[in-house]
């Protein structure tokens, strides 16, 4: 009993890393590992071809985030967002980082951070909501964050 006890305790504690730092959060399995990290929600307020600048403008941040890294698939709750922050035509992903240019094309989004291509790819949005999944070409995996903001 104090065994399973400990572990559950452990288990609730856990700590899970956001970007540059272990934060307290939660990490679980995805039952369904079939996920379409390309698509497109037609719920969104706009087609795919059509999101503009003016459509991801402010600071959105992301409490949960699903990520696959070959054949694992995981869904992260965290107490520290992860940001996307647009202004203008500049991004950052952290809020400590500067704002750096990127490109936007349809619902793909291209910026360099630390000398290396990030992409993502627009999945949904809405006034209040935004998904975006980023892909790292270097180790083919998907890491996909809901954003919401006020």
């Amino acid at each position: 009993m104090s065994v399973f006890l400990f572990s559950s305790i452990n288990y609730l504690n856990a700590q899970v890393y956001n970007g540059t730092e272990l934060v307290p959060g939660h990490s679980f399995n995805v039952e369904d590992k079939n996920i379409d990290w390309e698509a497109y929600d037609s719920t969104s307020m706009v087609t795919a071809d059509k999101i503009e600048l003016k459509d991801i403008q402010g600071r959105w941040k992301a409490h949960t985030r699903v990520f696959k890294y070959q054949d694992n698939v995981r869904r992260i709750e965290i107490s520290k967002p992860y940001i996307f922050e647009v202004k203008g035509n500049k991004a950052r992903r952290n809020s400590q980082d500067v704002f750096i240019p990127f490109s936007l094309k349809n619902n793909f989004v291209v910026m360099i951070e630390d000398h290396n291509m990030v992409s993502g790819i627009i999945n949904k949005i809405s006034p209040t909501e935004l998904t975006i999944t980023w892909k790292n070409e270097l180790n083919f995996s998907f890491d996909r964050c809901y954003y919401s903001k006020k």
